[in-house]
């Protein structure tokens, strides 16, 4: 059996950041695998329109911030069986490493809760 029957033939994958960069290079690479749907996220529609692939897409234009855009992908796409999740915005910031919930390993994530993205952190 091959990687690509093994792994993501015929399954469903969300990409977020998915317009440009290391995000559309995923849902290149997730086409390539066989992938059958999958769904992408970016605030850049027109980069997202721009990606052609063979699976079926669903482009999600939206900032990954806004919780309403989950609740709509939810309530639209169901379960799906992988994510990636790689938006985000690094605007020369800090690096801030925080304990994962569980009290685990750390998260590593740059700052965005203060109004100057590069400020103190401030919580």
């Amino acid at each position: 059996m091959t990687a690509r029957s093994q792994g993501f033939a015929g399954r469903s994958a969300l990409v977020t950041g998915a317009a440009s960069g290391i995000g559309a290079a995923v849902a290149r690479w997730l086409d390539a695998q066989g992938v059958a749907r999958l769904v992408l996220v970016d605030r850049d529609t027109a980069g997202l329109e721009a990606l052609a692939l063979s699976a079926q897409v669903r482009r999600v234009p939206g900032d990954v911030a806004d919780e309403a855009l989950w609740e709509r992908i939810e309530a639209d796409e169901g379960p799906l069986d992988y994510a990636v999740l790689n938006a985000g915005v690094a605007d020369g910031c800090a690096i801030v490493i925080s304990p994962t919930p569980s009290g685990g390993a750390s998260s590593r994530s740059t700052s965005t809760a203060c109004s100057s993205p590069c400020a103190p952190r401030c919580d």
